[in-house]
C-alpha cells in the first residue's frame, strides 16, 4: 500500500517552521551566524621551572637521579668512599700491588673504576699491609681504606 503525501499538510508544516524562526528573532535573540564569533581570549598561566641544582628537578622525570649526580664532585666522593673496598695486597715490599674493587693498583697509579654506573678516577697514593690511601674525585679527596677482613 502506497502512502501519499498531502501537499497542503507539507505547506502547513513549512509555514509553521518559518513562523517559529521569526518568533525566535522577534524577541531580540541574536541570529545563529552571530554565535560563530571568536570567544573571548582565555588566560593561560605560564609554567615556571626552578632550574637551580639544589631545588630543581626534571619535570618529565621527577624521580631521576641524574641531576643529583651532576651537582658536584662531593657526591662522587661520598659514593666512592662508601663503595671502594681494599680487598688485598700482593708483591714484594718494594713493588706492592693493592687490589681495590677487583682492580690492581701500584703506588702512584691512577685508574677509572665504575661504581654505581658512573666512572670515578681513583689514584693510589700509598700502600700498606693493612691500609691503602687513595685520592678520589676532582678536586681530589684523600681517603684511607682499611683491608677487608675475611672470616
Amino acid at each position: 500500500m502506497k502512502t501519499r503525501r498531502n501537499p497542503k499538510l507539507l505547506a502547513l508544516l513549512g509555514l509553521a517552521t518559518v513562523q517559529a524562526v521569526f518568533l525566535c528573532f522577534a524577541d531580540g535573540a541574536a541570529p545563529v551566524a552571530a554565535t560563530n564569533a571568536p570567544a573571548a581570549e582565555a588566560q593561560i598561566p605560564q609554567s615556571q621551572f626552578d632550574d637551580s641544582l639544589p631545588n630543581g628537578r626534571d619535570p618529565f622525570f621527577p624521580r631521576s637521579q641524574s641531576r643529583a649526580a651532576s651537582a658536584g664532585s662531593t657526591n662522587t666522593s661520598r659514593v666512592a668512599s662508601s663503595s671502594l673496598v681494599y680487598r688485598g695486597v700482593s708483591g714484594p715490599p718494594e713493588r706492592r700491588l693493592a687490589v681495590i674493587n677487583n682492580a690492581s693498583f701500584s703506588a702512584g697509579e691512577e685508574k677509572e673504576i665504575v661504581i654505581a654506573g658512573s666512572r670515578i678516577k681513583v689514584r693510589c697514593e700509598e700502600i700498606r699491609d693493612d691500609l691503602v690511601v687513595v685520592s678520589v674525585g676532582s678536586p681530589p679527596q684523600r681517603i684511607e681504606l682499611p683491608l677487608k677482613k675475611r672470616f
